[in-house]
């Protein structure tokens, strides 16, 4: 599995006095100091899902704020990076290849991940949420980008940068937003509750190797929207508690 994720998208707000206005609910920070008030850094949300369709995915972004200076009194800049859930599909997968090896002579790892459509649905969804959250608050784009294309508005991608810069973002903006170009690595020995469909049972212990537990993101059945890091070492430490009761330990919480 992996993540659908897509290039910032570069936006203005008004100036301090201005912004200020449309957050009443936060404090303001002094200004030219702050680049966005008022509405989170990252959040998340959940389409609804079409009718005859599977269950909606989530999908959530992250906030870039203050990374860029801009003069006194000036539009405040900041950018947005997003995150969805592909779909799980048996298409996208780790197997054996058959013709390449490792210098140790084992096959190498040969790794499928393509969108579906409802993938590119899903990124429809987002650009349009993105959009929607950016023009109420007051904003404007510079532009959005994602595997589905570059889409410029106002004074367009990289404003400020010399001409040869900006033909050259466009120009490869599309090979940079290839699978794999942003990822979080998941999947490939999936946890479940048959072994004939997993890899693992739902405490990490791999099927055919009882002695054997997995913890990381490789057993997860899907990817998520956010990053795997926490999730990872929650069930690390889930997994050694259930050993160490499994083993007689009297208290498994502080074992270690």
């Amino acid at each position: 599995m992996a993540d659908i994720s897509w290039t910032s998208c570069p936006a203005w707000l008004p100036a301090p006095s201005r912004r200020r206005a449309a957050f009443p609910s936060r404090p303001r920070a002094r200004q030219n100091r702050i680049r966005f008030t008022g509405i989170p850094a990252a959040f998340h949300a959940k389409p609804a899902a079409r009718e005859g369709s599977k269950a909606a995915r989530d999908f959530g972004f992250q906030g870039k704020i203050a990374r860029e200076p801009v003069p006194e009194g000036a539009a405040s800049r900041f950018a947005f990076m997003g995150y969805g859930q592909m779909e799980a599909r048996a298409e996208n997968r780790i197997s054996l290849d058959p013709g390449k090896r490792d210098r140790w002579g084992v096959p190498a790892a040969h790794i499928r991940c393509a969108m579906s459509d409802g993938d590119r649905n899903l990124l429809i969804a987002q650009e349009q949420m993105l959009e929607k959250l950016v023009t109420d608050a007051g904003g404007a784009f510079e532009y959005i980008g994602s595997p589905l294309g570059l889409r410029e508005m106002g004074r367009g991608a990289l404003p400020n940068a010399n001409p040869l810069t900006r033909l050259m973002f466009r120009t490869f903006f599309l090979q940079t937003m290839r699978m794999g170009s942003a990822i979080h690595e998941s999947g490939g020995a999936r946890m479940g509750s048959d072994p004939r469909t997993s890899v693992t049972d739902g405490w990490g212990r791999v099927w055919d190797a009882p002695n054997v537990c997995v913890t990381d993101a490789s057993t997860f059945p899907s990817s998520g929207i956010a990053g795997t890091t926490l999730t990872v070492m929650a069930q690390t430490v889930r997994a050694c508690r259930q050993l160490a009761t499994e083993l007689g330990v009297s208290n498994p919480q502080t074992a270690g």
